[in-house]
């Protein structure tokens, strides 16, 4: 239930993304808007949850994983 607010605050942000980008149909924009949206969505919900302990726990198994590569 905590995450709802961001998600509603990253779509408003993404919308007018998507729009802008999605003004004529093609494979190009559609792949762009899908990467813009994409990085967007990930660092607002990490700068909004950042100091969570799932958050943490999380980079913490990504540190792991490639620290070991």
């Amino acid at each position: 239930l905590k995450y709802l607010p961001v998600i509603g605050v990253i779509t408003a942000i993404c919308y007018p993304i998507h729009q802008f980008v999605m003004a004529g149909v093609s494979i190009g924009r559609f792949l762009v808007a899908g990467i813009l949206v994409t990085i967007v969505f990930h660092v607002v919900f990490l700068l909004c949850f950042y100091r969570t302990r799932e958050m943490q726990y999380i980079l913490e198994v990504f540190r792991r994983k490639f620290k070991k590569e």
